[in-house]
């Protein structure tokens, strides 16, 4: 009878085990099926062209294991090597025949464009308005710093512009175009409008504020003095970037500020640079340059949290609400 009370207990035991060797499979064991050490698959090797796994993880539980060196794509080996592009000559890629074992791949030459002298244009001699002659500009290249000059054309009021459109300003003593980065602050002697309107657009959402734009007090009316020609640009800038971060699309800095005849510096004018255009189109036969409404948007906001604009039917300068709807012309200066 022992014998039978002894194989049972042994059976007992060997059950209780089998249940606790089933159980470590089905994700609620206690046992670690890595307690003798995890089994990772191999690490992928690099080749030429395609990096080896950073990473991998155990076959037997979820620990990740990764390395930080020698997984990098390896390069091409044994090619003939490229030269880079400068400002003014052309670069090459590297060619050949990959010498690697595993590789051999043809790689042909490529040519690199050169890359184009970089840095803005300043003016060093204004056009000459009594003459009508041209002026002239100059730049540091800031890649190689080689100087270089190029002529600053003379316009007329009423010629086209470097980007197509009309130019209605010209001032003989340069001003500055100020730039939301002042260090891109430049001199300019021209304004010139594209030839027609932006799809009607609100200045911004209700009583938005934004902090360093033109900004004066409604007090009945105003008097143009061209204090504010030269802001339009900066405060564009800094409107676009305010709608933009609170994702408002389609306002009216953002659809002045739009690619126009392959330039991308268009903006919303100021309120002395819209006066300035009314001046310029007051003078000219109804119908002229394809104004369509009386209304137009500037750029210069009311302390009240309304915007100015211009009436091109009287010069008047009525504040709104910037969430209301007015036409625009872009402009831009050089």
């Amino acid at each position: 009878m022992k014998q039978v009370y002894k194989k049972l207990g042994i059976i007992a035991i060997m059950a209780i085990i089998g249940l606790f060797a089933i159980s470590c499979d089905d994700g609620n064991s206690t046992i670690d099926p890595c307690a003798n050490g995890h089994t990772f698959p191999l690490w992928t090797n690099p080749t030429c062209t395609v990096a080896g796994n950073s990473e991998r993880i155990c076959t037997k539980c979820t620990q990740k294991e990764t390395r930080t060196t020698d997984f990098a794509a390896l390069g091409h080996q044994g090619l003939t090597l490229g030269v880079e592009a400068t400002c003014t000559v052309a670069g090459t890629s590297e060619s050949g025949t990959c010498t690697r074992a595993d590789c051999g791949e043809d790689i042909t030459e490529t040519i690199i464009p050169a890359l184009g002298h970089k840095g803005n244009w300043s003016i060093t001699t204004s056009p000459n308005f009594a003459t009508e002659a041209d002026g002239e500009e100059t730049r540091i290249c800031t890649v190689c710093s080689t100087s270089e000059k190029r002529i600053y054309k003379f316009y007329k009021i009423g010629d086209t512009g470097p980007a197509g459109g009309i130019v209605y300003y010209a001032a003989q003593t340069s001003f500055t175009l100020f730039n939301h980065l002042p260090a891109n602050n430049k001199q300019v002697h021209y304004l010139e409008a594209w030839t027609h309107d932006e799809v009607a657009s609100a200045w911004g959402d209700y009583m938005t504020q934004i902090e360093n734009i033109t900004t004066f007090e409604y007090t009945g009316s105003y008097m143009p003095t061209g204090e504010y020609t030269g802001y339009g640009l900066r405060d564009t800038q800094r409107i676009v970037a305010h709608m933009n971060g609170k994702g408002i699309t389609n306002t009216a800095a953002q659809r002045a500020s739009s690619t126009k005849g392959g330039y991308s510096d268009w903006f919303l004018p100021s309120i002395d640079e819209l006066n300035e255009l009314y001046e310029f189109y007051k003078s000219k036969e109804p119908g002229y340059g394809n104004l369509t409404t009386s209304l137009y948007l500037s750029s210069s906001q009311d302390g009240s949290g309304s915007a100015w604009v211009l009436n091109f039917d009287n010069g008047s300068f009525p504040i709104v609400g910037k969430h209301n709807n007015f036409d625009v012309r872009a402009v831009r200066a050089f």
